[in-house]
């Protein structure tokens, strides 16, 4: 079992490793003062997920080695089931975009497409199954 210190030195290392593969141009958009004052602070506390520009530096703007380096300091701070989430999220991401290419959000193909209600959200009983039919409990 790793200890919290392992951990944290893991990830000091990857993050280094990554930082040392950044060109000038990156680094500023990589490398965020820490939260000493007000801005900072808040800045740090309004991570959440919404599809936008949240700043910083994308893996779309790295090379390949970066973005593995990005990916091995994700790694080093979670567990293996929590690193497949994150990769599976990810990979999801990209069918997501893809499929928006094809059909932007928020179009309706049809005119049943406006009539559509999905059963769960007319019915909560069928957005969770009961207790007793769950397999952790």
């Amino acid at each position: 079992m790793t200890t919290p210190r392992q951990t944290a030195t893991q990830m000091a290392e990857a993050a280094q490793a990554w930082l040392d593969q950044l060109d000038d141009e990156q680094r500023p958009a990589a490398q965020w003062a820490g939260p000493a004052d007000d801005v900072s602070e808040a800045e740090r506390r309004r991570w959440f997920y919404t599809p936008t520009d949240h700043g910083g530096l994308t893996l779309h703007q790295q090379r390949p080695a970066q973005q593995r380096a990005a990916m091995t300091l994700v790694a080093a701070g979670l567990s293996l089931a929590g690193y497949v989430t994150v990769a599976t999220i990810m990979g999801l991401e990209n069918i997501l975009d893809r499929i928006d290419d094809i059909v932007p959000p928020g179009t309706d193909i049809s005119a049943l497409d406006q009539a559509y209600v999905p059963p769960a959200i007319e019915e909560s009983s069928l957005r969770r199954r009961p207790v007793a039919d769950r397999s952790a409990t």
